[in-house]
């Protein structure tokens, strides 16, 4: 709550990730340390790997022509890259002017924060399980109508939820719980189906099919009620250890590949800005 404290009131989307509590974790911390000195190119502004602690990425007026966002990171190591604008110690926010502007306007205390929004927090923790310990990923969104029919037409899908819930976490298995809300029962469970088509028309994915991560997106479990469809996805710890292992070669392999001069590069699989 830390970061959403600097975060202008009004986010229609709010992502929240915790990268200490998972460099903290005796199982995947060591997995990410493997991969510090290879994630991205020497010199690089950023390495979500080690160089900063909390994220927040908040996403305005998303059913305009014009959406804009702002991304706050509480880090010490970011504190003087180009762009940032310093709102405390330690914490930085990255954004056009204009969101610049308001975040330092919500710091001074001349505008609201998103810790003033009641209903986004009911929102938020919906999708967190009872007794849970901790957070390290965290989706709040609430759409208009005209908001779900932009990001319908722009993400090819067939239903849009009035509000998202997600709350993700890695102790010893990973778990992540997401909430899509709905307009009554009927429109609960064609967001249902319509979550399933989605989570299998990704699962076919390049990317994800070269990753072997299809068969973690045919496990999420989904379930409609009056009021939601409700997706799970449970990992036990046997195959989280694998699911890292893996993930960990191909990030080391691609950051090795990123250091290679352009004519040694091997060819990559050409993708959609959409995908």
């Amino acid at each position: 709550d830390e970061l959403l404290a600097f975060a202008p009131l009004g986010a229609e989307l709010v992502l929240e990730i915790d990268m200490a509590r998972l460099r903290e974790n005796s199982d995947e911390g060591k997995h990410i340390a493997s991969i510090a000195d290879f994630s991205l190119d020497p010199g690089h502004w950023n390495d979500p790997t080690r160089d900063h602690d909390h994220v927040v990425f908040c996403a305005y007026t998303l059913s305009t022509a014009e959406p804009d966002t702002l991304t706050q990171f509480k880090s010490e190591r970011l504190s003087a890259i180009a762009g940032a604008q310093r709102l405390a110690p330690g914490i930085v926010a990255i954004g056009s002017k204009a969101m610049r502007k308001r975040a330092l306007a919500t710091k001074d205390g001349a505008s609201p924060s998103m810790t003033t929004d009641r209903a986004f927090f009911v929102v938020r923790d919906r999708a967190v399980p009872e007794e849970a310990p901790g957070a390290t990923l965290r989706v709040t969104a609430a759409f208009d109508f005209d908001a779900r029919v932009s990001m319908a037409r722009m993400f090819d899908l067939d239903r849009v939820p009035t509000s998202v819930s997600i709350w993700g976490d890695v102790v010893d298995d990973l778990a992540i719980v997401a909430l899509l809300t709905a307009e009554g029962k009927r429109e609960s469970q064609a967001l249902a189906r319509a979550s399933q088509k989605t989570l299998a028309r990704t699962a076919q994915h390049p990317w994800v099919r070269r990753l072997v991560l299809g068969y973690l997106l045919e496990s999420v479990v989904v379930k409609a009620s009056t009021t939601d469809a409700r997706l799970v996805l449970l990992v036990d710890p046997h195959r989280l250890e694998l699911l890292s292992k893996r993930l960990t070669r191909y990030a080391r392999e691609a950051g090795e590949a990123a250091r290679l001069p352009s004519d040694n590069k091997p060819n990559q699989p050409q993708t959609s800005p959409e995908s």
